[in-house]
């Protein structure tokens, strides 16, 4: 009983490193983001990597983001899966905030190294914070035999990641100017008044004296 019990014992453990080892070979696909914050108006890229863990033949990735905060504004694929690959032009739903693309390798042609699927253009559209998920990723590889054709899928672990976008900066000096006069801005009119009064009523005494000297005058 002890010897078996000690078999049962390294088996569990078998078992038990060969899954973490799976887990951590597993493909993954996820977002890398050049910023993690812009302001409004700002564009800024954004990869979608790729890490296979085994040969694959094509690949399908279904990203989502906030309409309300960022506009997608470019979408290109990488030469990931080779020259002469077959890429499905992106489907764009701006108002709902989803991305969908996808690729394949053509005749029967694998690949099995990392690299960027697919690079995408953001610009900032409002003030808020905009999370860029992976909603499904799936990749597959197909195999040709004389039995037919077989189609695997792979499992694969996602990443996401966001960005931050940030209200415009105001014009340099930091200070928009109020609409509401300060006071010397109310000083300097009611000056220019009293001294335009003044002025008036100098010259109206100086033509009177003027005028009574000439009757005085024409008097004499």
């Amino acid at each position: 009983m002890k010897k078996w019990g000690g078999t049962a014992t390294l088996l569990i453990l078998f078992f038990f490193c060969a899954s973490a080892a799976s887990a951590l070979e597993e493909s993954s696909v996820r977002v890398s983001v050049q910023k993690t914050e812009v302001r409004v108006g700002e564009s800024f890229t954004v990869l979608v990597l790729v890490e296979p863990n085994e040969p694959i033949t094509g690949l399908e990735v279904s990203l989502s983001f906030n309409p309300d905060v960022l506009s997608l504004t470019d979408v290109r694929y990488q030469e990931l899966l080779g020259t002469g690959s077959f890429y499905v032009p992106p489907k764009i739903d701006e108002e709902n905030g989803h991305v969908l693309i996808a690729g394949t390798a053509l005749n029967g042609a694998t690949i099995s190294s990392s690299g960027t699927f697919a690079r995408l253009a953001f610009r900032g559209k409002k003030a808020g914070y905009s999370e860029l998920k992976i909603k499904n990723a799936s990749m597959v590889r197909i195999e040709n035999s004389s039995g037919g054709t077989t189609i695997a899928y792979l499992s694969c672990a996602l990443e996401n990641s966001g960005v931050n976008v940030l209200a415009q900066e105001s014009p340099a000096g930091g200070n928009l100017r109020s609409s509401a006069p300060t006071g010397n801005e109310v000083l300097v009119p009611l000056a220019g008044g009293i001294l335009l009064l003044l002025a008036l009523l100098i010259i109206l005494i100086t033509v009177r004296r003027s005028a009574k000297y000439q009757d005085e005058t024409y008097f004499w």
